[in-house]
């Protein structure tokens, strides 16, 4: 499922494709599993335990590594590009620095 987020980080949309036409007028977007929960419990002194949607910061904090790193991955069209123009090594070094970024837990 994507989510696009805008600058605030809470207004989002989620489809179940890629949307080119809407990516420009939102700033982030995201990758989560269909399942993913965008709800957390918090609470509140007068009435207890809430349910509250999660921002854009709580959304990425509760991602697993491999979710960040399918975000960050580039398309794999771009991928293929790379290692014509520019050798698989320079490819592996794409790669490696987001899996640096987003180590396995």
């Amino acid at each position: 499922m994507y989510l696009y987020f805008k600058d605030d980080g809470k207004l989002f949309l989620r489809t179940n494709a890629s949307e080119p036409e809407i990516e420009n007028s939102y700033t982030k977007k995201l990758i989560v599993p269909d399942d993913f929960v965008f709800t957390k419990t918090v609470t509140d002194s007068e009435f207890g335990e809430l349910q509250q949607e999660m921002n854009y910061d709580e959304i990425i904090q509760a991602l697993t590594y491999s979710e960040k790193r399918a975000v960050a991955y580039p398309p794999i069209t771009d991928q293929l590009d790379t290692i014509f123009h520019n050798g698989i090594d320079a490819w592996k070094s794409d790669i490696q620095a987001i899996k640096d970024q987003f180590p396995k837990n």
